[in-house]
């Protein structure tokens, strides 16, 4: 439940309550007199000259039968429990959970079936938004493939945006965002630039000690045939699923609350050009390469084609293929799992401890992925998924800190007023 929704709520149990005291109070008060009635209330015109009598004016025997009566009985003391009262055309009542069970009492047919707490049932328009999404990823992954480069992915999620009203906001936010991960691209490739030659032996020492042998190399030994396997491409795709999910994830929050994406972003943006830093200071040969060089024999990179760009293979931005440490597939995989970790845990949906789990299949296999076809070692996995805890923590802390002042930046417009309150 929202806070909003929440204090709400909140608010009206605190009215019920007051109002239940209030007339308990009157009863004991005065104990034969009624609050006067909407009829008794309301003027009625005379009719041939003679005005009827009204309720407070008829002779009070039968009150003070009533008063009797009700002097005999004790009266009861207030309790906070619900009220069993029931409307006549009502089979139950169901509990008030959250502002979305609201609208399950139905009093013309009975109750709805009641959605669980926490859970949002579609819209039309979310489903519009739905398959406007399917429609341009699926005409984007047809033309270019699963390279989403930043402008793509910019195209891709306009669609869906445009559907849901909130186009404009949608470019005011995810246009940085994207010239951001873009700047990050060039910075990449001008660190090659800048150290073409790569370091070969520590990382290769540091796996053979620690695991006792290198886990690209035993891979290979294994499974790979000389030609393409279908696990062999299985694993080139979900490679290029690397370009996909982050998108995915900030268009997600962005679309669930905006706050959510600012900080998916700036992690994200952190976690990138720190990255960089360490391919200017630290460019490192991964399996492939000294496969290459004759230190790892028998170990080729898959699938073999040469890497023509750090954003994908159909952008002019420069390649660094010595941009091993840390592994970026690995660090973006695993920010991924941690953001959409932490938003399923504070929600309240059932077995969500479950979910969140479930949520770091997506990085261990992206990382099996990238020790199999001999881009990574695990010590770069290792480093990576660290670079990606310090980035989430590091941006949560400060999120935590300015979210007095974001929290109203960033607050969401209905979408039925258009981006004229966006």
């Amino acid at each position: 439940m929202r806070p909003r929704a929440a204090r709400l709520v909140a608010q009206g149990r605190a009215a019920l309550t007051a109002a239940r005291v209030r007339a308990v109070e009157a009863r004991a008060q005065h104990p034969g007199v009624r609050p006067p009635s909407v009829a008794s209330r309301t003027r009625v015109a005379p009719r041939n000259g003679v005005r009827p009598r009204s309720v407070a004016s008829r002779p009070r025997a039968a009150s003070r039968a009533g008063r009797g009566r009700l002097r005999t009985g004790r009266l009861q003391a207030f309790s906070d429990r619900p009220t069993r009262y029931r409307p006549p055309d009502v089979r139950s009542v169901p509990p008030i959970d959250s502002e979305y069970t609201l609208s399950e009492l139905d009093v013309g047919r009975g109750v709805a079936v009641p959605v669980p707490a926490g859970l949002r049932l579609p819209s039309s328009r979310t489903l519009c938004a739905a398959l406007a999404l399917a429609a341009s990823a699926t005409a984007v992954t047809w033309a270019d493939g699963l390279d989403w480069t930043p402008d793509r992915a910019l195209l891709v999620f306009l669609a869906p945006a445009l559907v849901l009203r909130r186009g404009r906001r949608y470019l005011l936010d995810f246009v940085p965002f994207a010239l951001l991960i873009l700047a990050y691209a060039e910075c990449r490739g001008l660190a090659h630039l800048a150290s073409p030659h790569p370091f070969y032996r520590p990382q290769l020492w540091l796996e053979t000690h620690v695991l006792g042998g290198v886990p690209a190399e035993w891979l290979q030994a294994r499974f790979w045939r000389g030609t393409m396997q279908w696990y062999d491409g299985a694993a080139a795709k979900l490679l290029n699923v690397h370009f996909v999910v982050p998108p995915l994830v900030a268009f997600t929050l962005w679309t669930r609350r905006r706050l959510l994406f600012y900080r998916f972003a700036t992690s994200m943006v952190a976690l990138s050009f720190a990255s960089a830093v360490v391919f200017l200071v630290y460019p490192s040969a991964p399996p492939w390469a000294a496969g290459q060089a004759g230190l790892l024999p028998g170990v080729v990179k898959l699938p073999p084609v040469d890497d023509v760009s750090s954003l994908g293979a159909a952008t002019p931005t420069p390649a660094n293929p010595y941009a091993a440490i840390p592994s970026l597939h690995a660090g973006y995989a695993f920010l991924a799992a941690l953001t959409v970790a932490g938003v399923v845990l504070a929600s309240r949906i059932r077995l969500r401890r479950t979910l969140a789990a479930l949520c770091f299949l997506y990085p261990l296999a992206q990382s099996l992925a990238v020790i199999y076809t001999g881009n990574h070692y695990v010590v770069d996995i290792v480093i990576g998924c660290a670079f990606a805890t310090a980035a989430y923590a590091g941006t949560n802390r400060a999120f935590r800190r300015l979210e007095p002042v974001l929290a109203f930046a960033a607050a969401r417009p209905p979408l039925s007023r258009g981006d004229a309150r966006a």
